[in-house]
């Protein structure tokens, strides 16, 4: 996706995120030691420690990718800047807008991202902020891997990672109705790009006159 990206210099703030250590205890690959475990990287260990018992890890993933957001790690648009509506522009004046993108990257199978996919949205609503615009629409679309893309959760997959992303804008302010989510899924391995478990956001900022 080739975009025209506004080149801003942000300072972010960044908050610090403490992983919690999984237990590790013989016996640790149990439904109950899952439902014990809160943190995303208690859950991801469980995941990788428990891959001969894949009831466990499954329920592990489920958890993991239905955790809610932490509030720390969600940017806030200043001001509610969100525009709903036909916006500021006329036909008798012409409104400058400029595009911004990110990728969230995912772990394979997961819809919750690591602290680098948060820290890729953080820094994409600070960026909004920096040109004290409006975001006038989104564009979303959850993708998978060519090997996720041969596996029945495939569809599900990918909209659970755009769903993240919808759910961490949202949060952050932008208004649900300018958002749109799609999918996008290549089953051919050979045009499937290996590493592509993300989800791509496009937002259009209209600038203030």
């Amino acid at each position: 996706m080739k975009l025209v990206v506004a080149v801003v210099a942000v300072l972010v703030a960044w908050p610090a995120t403490a992983g919690v250590e999984p237990p590790s205890a013989p016996g640790m690959c149990s439904s109950q030691t899952v439902d014990r475990a809160q943190s995303p990287t208690s859950l991801r260990r469980l995941i990788d420690a428990c891959k001969n018992q894949p009831d466990v890890a499954l329920k592990a993933l489920s958890k993991l990718n239905s955790s809610p957001i932490p509030e720390n790690l969600i940017a806030k648009l200043r001001g509610g800047r969100s525009l709903v509506g036909g916006g500021g522009g006329s036909a008798q004046k012409a409104v400058e807008r400029v595009s911004f993108e990110a990728a969230i990257y995912f772990g394979s199978g997961e819809a919750f991202p690591t602290d680098d996919g948060f820290r890729a949205m953080f820094e994409l609503v600070e960026r909004v902020n920096a040109t004290g615009g409006y975001v006038k629409s989104v564009v979303l679309a959850g993708t998978v891997d060519s090997m996720e893309a041969e596996t029945t959760m495939a569809r599900q997959l990918a909209l659970g990672r755009a769903a993240l992303l919808h759910r961490y804008l949202v949060a952050a302010g932008v208004d649900r109705s300018l958002i749109q989510t799609g999918i996008k899924i290549k089953s051919d391995s050979a045009t499937t790009v290996p590493n592509d478990r993300a989800a791509y956001a496009i937002l259009v900022v209209e600038l203030p006159t």
